[in-house]
């Protein structure tokens, strides 16, 4: 009986060994994969940022020549606008 129970104990122990290896394997998958996820994240990140700079720059050209070719209009819509922000603050 007690060879029995020396036989059962070693199979446990040995499933439980495995148990710890299989479990030690998904903790290191599962940290490639969130490395891998973080990675990707950050060179999306950098992309959309240098696409947004580039828009950005793109249309603060376009108003700088749009306010060089039509000072008086480019005066007086902000006039207009700061008219009607005016108003609004007032009433307040």
């Amino acid at each position: 009986m007690a060879t029995e129970m020396n036989a059962n104990s070693g199979s446990f122990h040995d499933k439980k060994q495995m148990l710890v290896n299989d479990m030690k394997g998904v903790v290191g998958d599962a940290t490639d994969i969130l490395k891998q996820a973080a990675h990707s994240t950050a060179e999306e990140i950098g992309a959309a940022r240098t696409a947004v700079k580039e828009k950005a720059k793109f249309a603060a050209s376009a108003t700088n020549e749009y306010v060089k070719e039509n000072p008086w209009k480019t005066f007086g819509v902000a006039a207009v606008a700061g008219l009607i922000v005016g108003f609004f603050l007032h009433r307040r």
